[in-house]
């Protein structure tokens, strides 16, 4: 690792100083390892003191017993309480696998493995499916599996997608009067076009239908026996000034009550805490302005919630792990602040849930979906998780604001389906199904900040889905006060 400091951090966006890189590649390996694989720091160039902030010393981060106290808001004795349902199975998350050291065969490895699986899934809905290169030699009708490289408008008003394959590339025409006019295509999203060249080795290749690997029809949800259910939440905040402290504990208790007995599961899709130097001027907006103590604030209220409910967490942009997704789970020195009923794991995560398959994934590509697609804004998150899915990409794009660890295996594509999607990060609220999945855009338990009120954006705070493991169907309950 220490061989590859420079590199790493380069495919990161950072610079690290001389005096940074020495003061790394003295540092003990095991430290060095810990500190890469929740890398956080959102800066361009790195110095020291950067580094010797964002490392914690060598000593073990101790739980200060006056913080974590008994909850005052649990309530069991309206709470059919029993013992603590199974462990959720993680199938799938990039914890404690992430191999790429940021040199050219990592983005190679990572992009040949989108575009191998995606072309798997596309030549099972398009059998028969031909080369670019084959294409180019037939004037008979075929199909062809390609990644988008780039799409531009014509002087005309018709639609230039050049795609690629192992076999090479071609430009398809999608004419100004094609149904297909209308349709957004995303750089590096893998498609199949079908039509014909214009003659034998031509190089263009006219579209008269695409198809995208998002499935050929809809999957039907099979009920089963379990009665019980996944409550469903995003970007709590802790330690932000916007933090809604009375409707989370609105919530708490009443997930104390009877009402709430069915519910033995609670998912939370990331950003945790608000973090520490996320955006600019941001300690302006901070009641806690250290992200330890955030997350032991953050323990505190956890333990509030009945014992006897799984608590699944994950991070978002704002938790203290590395800013390149796909993330890791959160430090070890973070994780035991938290009681036994609490487990953590990477993001996007894959979890089966009582043979209930959730795809968990905080959802910082919105920003970059909702400002690609026409038409899309932060108050439709909805219809960006159906472009993801449409794609089968919850990152469709290499390059743009979400940044990307290019590790050997997509992490970030969508495969197989699962039951659920869950997506958080854009602090709106919706629940809708696209295919046979069921989608959640999960609930912020913030109040509109000085950002939003600058773009006249209205969060929708205090949601919670509940979601019924045995009939696939989904409630809302508002905790919002008055």
């Amino acid at each position: 690792m220490k061989g590859q400091i420079i590199g790493y951090f380069a495919s990161r966006g950072c610079l690290l100083t001389p005096a940074a890189k020495k003061y790394l590649e003295e540092m003990d390996q095991q430290r060095l390892n810990e500190f890469v694989e929740n890398f956080a720091i959102r800066k361009s160039i790195i110095d020291v003191d950067d580094l010797q902030k964002a490392i914690p010393p060598e000593r073990e981060f101790n739980r200060p017993t006056s913080i974590i106290r008994k909850s005052e808001n649990r309530n069991k004795d309206l709470r059919k309480t029993g013992k603590l349902p199974d462990m959720p199975r993680v199938l799938s998350d990039v914890s404690g696998k992430s191999n790429c050291s940021g040199e050219i065969d990592d983005f190679v490895a990572y992009i040949n493995n989108r575009y191998e699986r995606l072309t798997n899934i596309l030549k099972k809905m398009q059998p028969g499916s031909v080369s670019i290169k084959m294409a180019k030699r037939k004037t008979s009708e075929v199909s062809i599996i390609g990644m988008v490289r780039e799409t531009k408008t014509t002087s005309k008003g018709h639609l230039i997608v050049e795609i690629e394959d192992r076999s090479g590339v071609i430009p398809v025409l999608i004419k100004r009067d094609s149904d297909l006019i209308g349709e957004t295509f995303l750089a590096d999203e893998v498609i199949s076009f079908t039509g014909r060249t214009s003659s034998r080795g031509g190089d263009m290749f006219y579209a008269d239908s695409i198809t995208r690997p998002k499935g050929i029809k809809a999957r039907r949800i099979t009920e089963t026996d379990s009665r019980n259910e996944v409550a469903i939440i995003s970007d709590i905040h802790v330690g932000s000034d916007t933090f809604l402290l009375d409707e989370w504990k609105r919530f708490v208790e009443w997930l104390g009550t009877g009402e709430a007995g069915r519910v033995k599961y609670l998912l939370v899709a990331g950003d945790l805490v608000d973090g520490i130097g996320i955006y600019p001027g941001q300690e302006k907006e901070l009641e806690i302005t250290d992200i330890y103590e955030q997350y032991e604030r953050l323990a505190e209220l956890v333990r509030d919630i009945p014992s006897d409910i799984r608590i699944i967490m994950h991070p978002g942009n704002h938790d203290a792990v590395r800013p390149a997704e796909p993330q890791p789970v959160l430090p070890e020195n973070i994780r035991k602040l938290f009681p036994e009923n609490v487990m953590f794991t990477g993001n996007p995560v894959y979890l089966e849930i009582e043979g209930r398959t959730f795809l968990s994934y905080h959802g910082r590509s919105m920003d970059d979906i909702l400002s690609s697609v026409p038409g899309l804004s932060y108050e439709t998150p909805i219809l960006a998780m159906k472009e993801m899915l449409k794609r089968r990409l919850l990152v469709p794009t290499y390059g743009q604001k979400t940044p990307l660890a290019p590790e050997e295996w997509d992490y970030m594509l969508i495969d197989p389906l699962p039951d659920v999607l869950v997506t958080g990060h854009v602090h709106s609220y919706g629940v809708d199904e696209y295919n046979g999945v069921t989608i959640v855009n999960a609930s912020t338990w913030q109040s509109q900040t000085e950002y939003q009120k600058m773009h006249n954006f209205h969060p929708q705070p205090a949601r919670v889905a509940i979601y019924n493991l045995g009939t696939g169907k989904v409630r809302t309950e508002n905790f919002m006060g008055a």
